[in-house]
């Protein structure tokens, strides 16, 4: 807390109150403070020096995407595209891949809950899946050294693995030995 410039104060005063109350919210509630949550962060990341900032930029990501992924921020969908712009524009590669990922996420529980409140059919969650497995691919290729690859890469070798495809799921495990546990 040392570190928060006095610009920032109220910023991050206003974040710890809304944590406090988004958790005692009502679902239709929670909305509106996780928007208001996600304004006073991105207020702070705006008024963080470069070094400082990652960490609140990854705050911004976990959180909103949590929220996106429970229903109760689905405006938090756009908030996380603004940000993905920004930090890409800014050639924030890393923060923006870190981004990038959780918003994935977000998008893919979003459409897995939405599908199970509607009492979706088997197809509609097999495009669900098919296009999760899309993203994870697209991402892989991507941002390959990103540590999130190493996840999609793992999620994409289960997937293929539980298809009864284990020539392909060799393929993304040899990936990551690649990338990530070669000496």
């Amino acid at each position: 807390l040392d570190r928060i410039g006095h610009a920032t104060d109220g910023d991050f005063d206003e974040v710890q109150k809304l944590d406090g109350e988004i958790s005692k919210a009502t679902p239709a509630q929670q909305a509106k403070l996780n928007a208001r949550r996600a304004d006073a962060l991105e207020q702070i990341i705006a008024e963080m020096d470069a070094k400082e900032r990652g960490v609140w930029v990854r705050g911004f990501a976990d959180t909103v995407s949590a929220a996106v992924q429970g229903g109760a921020y689905p405006d938090g969908l756009a908030r996380l595209d603004a940000m993905f712009e920004k930090l890409n524009k800014a050639d924030e590669k890393e923060l923006a891949a870190y981004l990038k990922y959780r918003q994935m996420m977000a998008e893919y529980g979003a459409a897995v809950k939405k599908a199970s409140d509607d009492q979706a059919t088997a197809d509609t969650f097999a495009k669900i899946q098919n296009d999760w497995e899309a993203k994870l691919e697209e991402f892989a290729t991507d941002y390959p050294k990103n540590a999130d690859s190493a996840d999609a890469m793992m999620q994409l070798g289960l997937s293929r693995e539980l298809a009864g495809q284990p020539d392909k799921a060799k393929q993304w495990y040899g990936k990551i030995v690649e990338n990530f546990l070669a000496l």
